[in-house]
């Protein structure tokens, strides 16, 4: 009983410490920080963020200010090993958010020029300042 107790303890120990001993965010271990939440946490936009699901290989979501905005990345993301496709970064926010929104997007376009990123329903693709209307499906331009 006692031994069982210790294993249970030092799991929860291991546990608190792989995902919370490792980094100044709360609740964002080190090898998951994003580039973007942390500039828009430094720029005052934000007041932090937190990581929300992780399915290596498919996704990784972020919540910042409690749910208020959220930044997905889909496709071959993380350290998994997956077939080839191109990353697709999401940024959503809440009715009323415009200013802050735009502001994340402007840093998400800086730090990755050339990724898709679905903004606001529409898709901008590769640098294009303009969004991608040439296709039916977002997922095509």
């Amino acid at each position: 009983m006692l031994a069982a107790a210790g294993v249970v303890t030092a799991g929860a120990l291991g546990l608190y410490v792989g995902t919370r001993g490792a980094t100044d965010r709360p609740g964002v271990p080190t090898r998951w920080r994003n580039s973007i939440l942390e500039q828009a946490t430094t720029r005052g936009i934000i007041s932090g963020y937190r990581l929300s699901n992780v399915a290596p290989g498919s996704s990784v979501i972020y919540e910042a200010d409690d749910g208020a905005f959220e930044v997905a990345y889909f496709g071959c993301v993380g350290d998994a090993s997956c077939p080839a496709q191109e990353t697709v970064l999401r940024l959503g926010s809440r009715a009323g958010m415009t200013e802050k929104a735009r502001a994340l997007f402007d840093i998400a376009r800086s730090q990755h020029p050339y990724m898709k990123i679905k903004f606001n329903g529409a898709l901008y693709v590769r640098g294009d300042p303009r969004p991608c209307t040439t296709h039916a499906s977002w997922e095509n331009c």
